[in-house]
């Protein structure tokens, strides 16, 4: 049986009409590993493919007149074996020469389907993102082993989906958790699985960023709770002309998608080994939005944590210290400005604006959001030493601090952004504090920790 979704193996599709299903041209999709790509034939005398890929290089004459060209469109439709490929937010890769040959298209994502539309919008998006049960708690299977002292006795799995969580309204979020049990008579196996999808949907049409961007924030949300580097497990889309109605029972044509960016990896469904310092339970439907809010609001210091979360494994720990403080600055600012403490801003003498007073005020009003629960036992010894690492590496003829110090101050300085987060989001401050023990930043700075 052939894996519509798998194309590591190139396969032959037909290009179709942008408005109907005559097929215009073959050519050849394929995975590369690290994108997709659409190899397009075009016989020279500049036809309609040729000018794809030379009209964004050089100036294009027909005769004598300089000739407008076809511009790649945006969207590809495509045809092989009676399966659909459709390629969204298509761009040209490499140059080619005028004349017989072909160019490359690489789309950001390949929707595989029967829908006929073109996908340019869609009303609905669904992602699964490793470690969401557990995070959620929504659970659905529950297996019920047999007593000890009674081999003889059945074992059960009860898999039973748990209610949609209505998350926020005005954008159509919810997590949607599902389950199912299927049995092979071949390997004489039953499988049970669960999942926990977000959902995002709208009654109009809307952008893939529009949908794209509250998927990939609470993939990060996840991400700075447990430290964990997440890809998706599954992602796909919905318009409304593929939802039916038969027999009084709703049917929704929900299309998968492939994708490099965000990168879907169906191959590998193994979740985490997680401890989050926050979850679900800690926040509730209110702490989700406040991310959402947060990661709008401050947005330089999510994007440097969520960044941190995903590329921690492969910094430098000096890149990771500045990356660091920055973030820290950024956090600090925020909290300054929103809370409108004049003590720790000045004005710029050019514009008149406010700015801060300085990284050291920003690491004191980080500091005191967290009251007398502060995590570690020497408040003034980590706002010292950050300072003097942070400003070490920014400034060569600063004095520095050595390796180890950095290193302790710069995973010190992780766990408070993030439970600073968490704060925000409602957690409680004490409960992440007996997480930090066996947190994946936490337990290598326990001996730090306030007790």
């Amino acid at each position: 049986m052939i894996d519509k979704l798998d194309l590591t193996e190139p396969i032959v599709v037909w290009i179709l009409e942008p408005d109907g299903q005559h097929a215009e041209v073959a050519a050849m999709l394929q995975d590369t590993g690290k994108r997709f790509e659409l190899v397009v034939p075009f016989r020279g005398g500049l036809d309609k493919y040729e000018q794809w890929f030379i009209s964004s290089q050089e100036l294009i004459i027909n005769g004598d007149k300089p000739l407008d060209p076809e511009r790649l469109p945006n969207i590809i439709r495509t045809l092989s074996n009676g399966t659909f490929y459709t390629l969204v937010e298509c761009s040209v890769s490499g140059s080619v020469r005028a004349g017989t040959g072909s160019g490359t298209v690489v789309p950001t994502y390949v929707i595989v389907g029967q829908s006929k539309t073109n996908f340019e919008k869609i009303h609905a998006m669904r992602s699964d993102i490793p470690g969401l049960v557990a995070w959620t708690g929504l659970s659905s299977l529950s297996f019920i082993p047999p007593k000890e002292d009674d081999l003889s006795a059945k074992t059960e799995i009860v898999a039973k989906k748990n209610d949609d969580i209505e998350v926020d309204e005005s954008i159509g979020l919810k997590l949607v958790p599902s389950c199912s049990i299927t049995s092979s008579s071949k390997k004489n196996e039953v499988i049970a699985k669960q999942s926990v999808m977000v959902e995002t949907r709208s009654n109009e049409l809307q952008g893939w960023e529009w949908h794209m961007a509250r998927h990939r924030a609470l993939r990060d949300l996840l991400a700075v709770s447990d430290w964990q580097p997440r890809n998706f497990f599954d992602l796909k889309v919905l318009r409304n002309e593929d939802i039916q109605e038969v027999n009084g029972k709703r049917y929704e044509g929900w299309r998968p998608v492939l994708s490099y960016v965000p990168c879907v990896n169906r191959s590998h469904d193994e979740n985490p080994d997680s401890w989050f310092l926050f979850r679900f339970e800690d926040v509730h439907e209110d702490g989700i939005r406040k991310w959402l809010e947060l990661v709008d609001t401050c947005q330089q210091g999510m994007t440097l944590l969520t960044y941190l979360a995903r590329e921690h494994k492969h910094l430098a720990l000096e890149t990771l210290n500045m990356l660091t403080g920055t973030m820290l600055d950024c956090i600090g600012w925020y909290i300054v400005f929103t809370k409108n403490q004049t003590a720790r801003m000045k004005k710029n003498p050019r514009t008149g604006e406010q700015q801060s007073r300085g990284f050291f005020h920003m690491l004191e009003a980080i500091q005191e959001e967290f009251g007398d629960a502060f995590p570690f036992a020497d408040s003034d010894k980590w706002k010292e030493d950050m300072r003097s690492a942070f400003v070490g590496n920014k400034h060569g003829d600063a004095k520095d601090v050595n390796f180890q110090t950095m290193y302790d101050v710069t995973m010190q300085s992780l766990v408070i952004a993030r439970m600073w987060v968490g704060m925000q989001l409602g957690a409680n401050n004490k409960v992440m504090k007996e997480r930090l023990g066996i947190d994946n930043i936490g337990k290598h700075v326990n001996r730090f920790i306030a007790h």
